[in-house]
């Protein structure tokens, strides 16, 4: 029962591919997106090259204008610059009930609402010891008006390791490092 089955042969072509890849914008439609009202496109086209030579980005020289991979390639590369820099943090809406009525919780729910968000997975990964590691200064600036002893004296580390006793005395779910 062999059957064959007959796999087309595929040519490419790669003559003029890097001149495809050199293209740069048109002026006409660069001025429009510069001249664009709205914040989103006029940063994203500000710095792009004309081919005139008027403006031109990071890798376009003198005799060689920018491309538009290599425009691509700059946005991309500053656009993950921002997001390293940047801080991100997600705050998660849980309806208590399907109806959003007020003082009414449906616990099955908001377990669904838990548990397709992802959110019991991450408290199962925080407790195998793959924790949020705040450093003490951080901590305290969160937590400290939990404590009620105000003691201004003592270290970061002891105000920390107070805290975190009050609340857990066994010292089963935490533990102190040396600055975290």
């Amino acid at each position: 029962m062999g059957t064959s089955i007959e796999v087309p042969t595929v040519l490419y072509d790669v003559r003029g591919i890097l001149e495809k890849n050199r293209d740069t914008f048109r002026d006409d439609i660069l001025n429009m997106l510069n001249d664009s009202r709205l914040d989103f496109i006029y940063d994203l086209f500000e710095r792009v090259g004309s081919r005139n030579g008027d403006e031109t980005l990071k890798m376009g020289t003198a005799r060689r204008k920018p491309t538009v991979s290599s425009q691509f390639r700059d946005s991309l590369h500053a656009l993950m610059a921002t997001l390293s820099a940047s801080n991100p943090f997600f705050v998660r809406c849980i309806k208590p009930n399907m109806e959003k009525n007020a003082n009414k919780f449906d616990a099955d729910v908001v377990l669904n609402q838990l548990r397709y968000s992802g959110m019991l997975e991450t408290v199962k990964i925080r407790r195998a010891g793959f924790s949020v590691r705040r450093t003490f200064q951080d901590f305290l600036s969160r937590y400290t008006m939990i404590l009620r002893d105000k003691n201004h004296m003592a270290d970061e580390r002891k105000k920390c390791a107070d805290l975190l006793t009050k609340y857990d005395v066994t010292k089963k779910e935490w533990q102190l490092g040396k600055t975290k």
